[in-house]
């Protein structure tokens, strides 16, 4: 919409340029009323294309941050690992170590599956009595003139970028924590 606008803005001030060149020309007895007409189109072009510009400069401020729940795993069992990981050619070898936490978690009465989370976006929270599970938040930012037009044009939404997050919550006295100082 607003490169609509600026695309509109310019091309009028392109095409009222062209007429005062054209009324030079050509027409010397309207030209004052020819000049005046041209200068007023002109002005309301650029008005137009400044309020486009404008627009893309508040766009930015158009933006929020959308945080929802995406889904809810029971959990089984929970472990802390590295993961490692690595590339190379004849020249180079490049290895990767990524701390994961590795999990099973129920699919109904009788069935498992595994999975793994990144730590480094993950939280663990300690509860009294709770149920073990695994939570995933995923985070959109959103644009509100897009959340406007999905009512009027019935458009679906678009997000900028989105990130993943994770909430793991295990009952108090899960956790071990020991402390090991070793200064060799």
């Amino acid at each position: 919409m607003l490169w609509f606008l600026i695309v509109v803005g310019f091309g009028g001030v392109i095409g009222t340029l062209s007429i005062i060149c054209h009324n030079f020309k050509y027409e010397q007895e309207n030209h004052m009323r020819n000049t005046l007409i041209s200068l007023i189109f002109c002005v309301i072009f650029l008005i137009i294309a400044i309020i486009a510009i404008l627009g893309i400069v508040s766009i930015n401020s158009m933006t929020y941050e959308e945080v929802l729940q995406t889904d809810n795993l029971e959990l089984v069992s929970l472990a802390d690992n590295s993961q490692i990981s690595g590339k190379g050619s004849l020249f180079y070898i490049s290895i990767d170590t990524n701390e994961v936490y590795s999990f099973y978690y129920k699919v109904d009465d009788t069935s498992f599956k595994s999975g793994k989370v990144k730590s480094d976006i993950t939280t663990i929270y300690e509860m009294d009595d709770c149920i073990p599970h695994i939570e995933e938040y995923t985070t959109y930012l959103r644009n509100k003139l897009d959340d406007k037009m999905m009512l009027f044009l019935l458009i679906s939404r678009s997000s900028i970028y989105q990130e993943t997050s994770y909430k793991i919550y295990v009952p108090k006295g899960t956790i071990l924590r020991t402390f090991n100082l070793d200064s060799q």
